[in-house]
Order: C-alpha cells, then structure tokens, then sequence
C-alpha cells in the first residue's frame, strides 16, 4: 500500500466511526425526546385525574351546599 491508499483507508475508518457517533447520537435524542414525551402524559394524565377528583368535590360541596327542594346542578 502506499501513502495516498493509506490515507484512504485511515478517512474511510474515521468516516464509519463518524457515522456510528451519529447514529449513537441520533439514538440518544430519539430515547430521550420519547421520554419527554411519555413524562409529559403521564404529568397531563395525572393532571386529569386531579381535575377529576377536583371537580367530583366540587359538585358534592355544591350540592351539599343547595338550599332543599331546589335541583342539584
């Protein structure tokens, strides 16, 4: 081999590691952005539940506190 065919094979190797970093990169983005997103429906999820609980206390307060004989609301 002489020196321009090394040269060759020594930017070939850089290149393929260079597109394993990549891909490793990309992956490593990929992972976290699901993550993310799967920590933000678990957060807007609970959220709902809260509301939920939230606004069964809301109406039984209300309805407990209605004057009797008038419909509950």
């Amino acid at each position: 081999m002489n020196i321009e065919q090394l040269r060759l094979f020594e930017l070939q190797i850089k290149g393929e590691r260079l597109d394993q970093i990549n891909a490793a990169e990309i992956t490593a983005r990929r992972d976290a952005t699901a993550a993310r997103r799967s920590a933000r429906r678990g957060w807007v999820r609970a959220l709902g539940k809260r509301l939920d609980q939230w606004t069964v206390t809301v109406t039984t307060n209300k309805q407990a506190t209605l004057p009797k004989g008038r419909p509950a609301l």
